[in-house]
């Protein structure tokens, strides 16, 4: 079985609307940071491209809810579960919820997990905080007591864009430093 871990989705509610031009979108340095497209939330073309390339299941995570606020988490977990429902084993919703949300995010999580059948949960690799951060050892032992698996996906705002400002260097290498920086922050963070 080919299962792709790395797919992108947005639910119908988030998305530019059907017909809508494709947009970037850029942070507050003018990096490129996400582009949006009809492509992210029309789940039959999603299948269509992944027969294509036989692929079997994806995972599904999407960019506003990766350490995005509680309602936008909510409505991307519910969409990924009803992505699930609609193409049974195609599809595998992975729960949004911020880190650092809280009671609330942790609450979302247990329904992510006991409700919508979720086994993991996708972050970004930096947000204002790196991931070795003491702040967030609460979440960690949340993910562990429940036995959640975390993606740490590429940020795709970093904290510190400047040394990458020029040749699109942000998305093609500034995100694959944040993930290599992330993943030594917690192997030697313990």
């Amino acid at each position: 079985m080919i299962i792709d871990f790395q797919h992108h989705f947005v639910p119908r509610e988030l998305g530019p609307g059907p017909g809508a031009e494709a947009k970037t979108v850029y942070d507050d340095h003018g990096v490129p940071s996400y582009s949006f497209h009809g492509l992210l939330y029309d789940l039959d073309e999603h299948v269509a491209m992944m027969d294509e390339a036989g692929i079997d299941a994806a995972t599904l995570s999407c960019a506003e809810g990766m350490c995005g606020p509680l309602e936008k988490c909510r409505i991307i977990n519910h969409a990924a579960r009803k992505a699930e429902q609609d193409y049974p084993g195609r599809f595998i919703g992975t729960a949004h919820a911020h880190p650092l949300g809280g009671k609330e995010a942790f609450a979302e999580l247990a329904r992510c997990q006991d409700e919508l059948g979720f086994h993991g949960v996708v972050i970004c690799s930096e947000f204002n905080m790196k991931l070795d951060d003491p702040a967030l050892d609460p979440f960690w032992e949340e993910c562990q007591r429940r036995g959640l698996y975390v993606f740490v996906h590429p940020a795709l705002k970093l904290d510190h864009p400047e040394p990458y400002d020029a040749y699109d260097m942000a998305r093609s290498i500034g995100r694959e430093f944040s993930m290599a920086l992330s993943v030594i922050r917690l192997i030697n963070g313990g």
